[in-house]
This record gives C-alpha cells, sequence and structure tokens, in this order.
C-alpha cells in the first residue's frame, strides 16, 4: 500500500502550449496535480491510497478552445507547464471505467508565475481472498487448517492483475476497472504438491463451499466488478493419485472371444480412470497389434491415431473415479498368433501411489 507522501515527490512534465504566451516565462503560469485511487473513498489522498498511473490529463483553454492532454506518472502526479494566462477546463480520464469520487473535470484560472492544482480520485473494484490447506478435502475452512503463503493468483479482468499471497495466506487485487467480469485463475500447484480441494463448479457458484474454485478448471465464478469489495478465497488439498487402467474390451464382439478371422471389422476400446482424492489430469494410449489396421479413432477421450496407436489426453483434469474410455475401430489384415493389445495410462500431475495397474494387456489371435 502507498501512503500520501509518496505522491508529492516526482514531478511529470508535458504537454504543448495553449494559447498565445507571453516571451518571458515569469508570464506564465501552469498546473499540476496527482491522480489516485480513493481506496476508501475519502475525496482525500490517505493511508493506503495509491497512485493512478498512466491516467491522461485534458486541459482545455475556455478563451481559445485550444486543448493538450498529458499523462500521469508512475507516481500519479502530472504537470502543464508554460500555459498563457486565463481560464481553463481540467479533466481525468483513463481508458477504463472508475468511479469519481472528486469531479471529473474542474475549471481553473492560471496567473502569471502561479501553479494551479487539480487532484482527481479514482475508485475500482477490489477481489481478495485466503488461500488454504483443506486438510479433511471438504471444501470449507475450518480451524486449524494452515494458510498457504506465495501462492500466485491472477485476476482476469478487461486487464490481468496478479497478486500473491502473503505470510497469512491473503491476496488483494486493487483498482480493478468496473468495465466487465472478475475471473480469478489461482496457480496450480501440483509442483507443491496441492490440488485444487472441492469447491463451487464455475457455472453453479452458489454451492455451499467456501472455495471459490472450481476444481476442474481452475477458475472462479464470473464476478461482476462494482465497488464493492469481492472475497473469492482459494481451497488447496494435498494431492493423492492412482491413475489406473480398467479393461480392454472388443464391441461388437461376443464376450471373452479373443480370436478373431482376416476381415473382420470391430472396435476396441480401453477404459482408464484417476483415483485419489483430487481432479487429475488424464491421457491414455491404446496400441494394437500389426495384424490390425486402425481405421479411425473411438471413445470419448479426445484422441488421434498414430501408427499402430491411438493417443489421447483430455484437456480439462477428470473427476476421481470416473471411467473414460479410448479406442480405435480396427479391421483384421492378416493373421498372426499371441498378440497383444496394450492399453496405457499417461502420468498425470502427481506421483502415482500404484504404477503397477498403469499397464493392462490382452492377448488375441487372429485366423
Amino acid at each position: 500500500m502507498i501512503g500520501a507522501t509518496a505522491f508529492v515527490s516526482a514531478v511529470i512534465t508535458g504537454g504543448a502550449l495553449l494559447g498565445a504566451v507571453p516571451a518571458a516565462a515569469a508570464d506564465t503560469g501552469s498546473i499540476s496535480g496527482l491522480v489516485w485511487f480513493d481506496r476508501d473513498a475519502s475525496g482525500t489522498v490517505g493511508f493506503g491510497d495509491a497512485p493512478a498511473p498512466m491516467s491522461g490529463i485534458r486541459v482545455d483553454n475556455l478563451s481559445t478552445g485550444a486543448s493538450t492532454q498529458v499523462y500521469a506518472g508512475s507516481d500519479g502526479t502530472y504537470q502543464v507547464p508554460a500555459l498563457a494566462p486565463g481560464r481553463y477546463r481540467v479533466a481525468v480520464g483513463t481508458g477504463w471505467t472508475y468511479e469519481r469520487t472528486t469531479p471529473g473535470h474542474v475549471d481553473v484560472r492560471v496567473r502569471p508565475g502561479q501553479t494551479v492544482t487539480a487532484d482527481f480520485g479514482l475508485r475500482g473494484g477490489e477481489v481478495c481472498g485466503t488461500a488454504w490447506d483443506d486438510a479433511d478435502g471438504d471444501g470449507m475452512r475450518e480451524s486449524g487448517e494452515f494458510v498457504l503463503p506465495a501462492v500466485q493468483v491472477t485476476v482476469n479482468t478487461p486487464m490481468l492483475v496478479q497478486a500473491v499471497t502473503d505470510a497469512s495466506g491473503r491476496y488483494c487485487a486493487h483498482d480493478l476497472p468496473l468495465d466487465g467480469e472478475a475471473v480469478v485463475q489461482p496457480q496450480y500447484l501440483a509442483q507443491r504438491g496441492f490440488g485444487f480441494t472441492r469447491g463451487i463448479v464455475e457455472s453453479f457458484p452458489a454451492e455451499p463451499y467456501d472455495s471459490k474454485i472450481d476444481a476442474i478448471t481452475g477458475n472462479s465464478h464470473r464476478y461482476t466488478l462494482t465497488t464493492e469489495a469481492l472475497t473469492v478465497d482459494v481451497g488447496y488439498l494435498r494431492a493423492t493419485s492412482d491413475l489406473s487402467t480398467s479393461q480392454i474390451i472388443f464391441d461388437g464382439q461376443p464376450a471373452g472371444k479373443t480370436t478373431f478371422a482376416v476381415g473382420d471389422t470391430f472396435t476396441v476400446y480401453g477404459s482408464v480412470f484417476p483415483g485419489g482424492n483430487v481432479p487429475e489430469r488424464l491421457g491414455a494410449t491404446l496400441t494394437v497389434p500389426a495384424g490390425l489396421r486402425i481405421v479411425d479413432r473411438a471413445g470419448g477421450m479426445p484422441s488421434t491415431v498414430q501408427g499402430q496407436s491411438v493417443v489421447g489426453e483430455f484437456p480439462q483434469r477428470r473427476t476421481p473415479g470416473a471411467n473414460e474410455f479410448i479406442g480405435a475401430r480396427v479391421v483384421v489384415e492378416h493373421a498372426f498368433s499371441a498378440a497383444d493389445v496394450t492399453l496405457t495410462v499417461h502420468p498425470g500431475d502427481f506421483p502415482d501411489s500404484n504404477p503397477a495397474n498403469n499397464v493392462l494387456t490382452q492377448t488375441i489371435n487372429a485366423v
């Protein structure tokens, strides 16, 4: 946070001369001021407020109609020097929508050898929250559960704003433009061994969880930004993972059939599922013997044909226990004996507790 004293040191100069300017510098005046984010809407600069850099200041000579524009510097200050004496209108604009806590424009009189001050207060939206370790995985923040510092949180609005949780697990994104919606996208902490705990589903934000992050997408609901502060807490869960193959089946063939005839056409399906306690990245490879020709991919998992294999992966994490299928439509082209159909589940985001179930084979024949 930046206090009032941080605003008063630097000066930004610029702008064209407005109106006829006498030759002597003593015969001209200037306009200067500050544009700041007035977070408490007090109308005055105070502790916790912040500068509003790159805010545009337009100055119009009310007698001649001439105008110019300058921009506030990183400390929110601006200056328009060497102005002919007269009456001017000074107005603020940012390119984004903010509430004004002071009038959006003021009329001033510039006198020789003097500087007139025109300050402007703006107020935007605010999104804050706490990241914590949801030890019991219920999506509710409870006594004794630890907070998580050093978590990066992106607040996606008409501009991208990034914040990092402090030692108390707290983050805040301030001064957000009021032009549209905000989506909170916290860092996925797989490298620290955490997935997202159960929370709201992105499209159903009314669910009664303290964690406001969809565990599958990693996004919050879309919030409409106003000057009322939003609280979006982020729950994480120490992940356990067991990605597993389940079965290989031959669709359209009698159960237990393992010998096929040249010319037969059928679909081979393999099913895999994520075990563990958090949604997990899920992909698989289904490989068929050289005597089979893959005609097309099949199954609900997005996949592509790559030689004798179909390789796939879901673009989003999958819920634990969800059985998913990858498949290949095949034709038997020549005879073979005791060859394997192999189903392999891909590594996920977390260490697998039981790698022995990552591969499944089914021996088949063709005559």
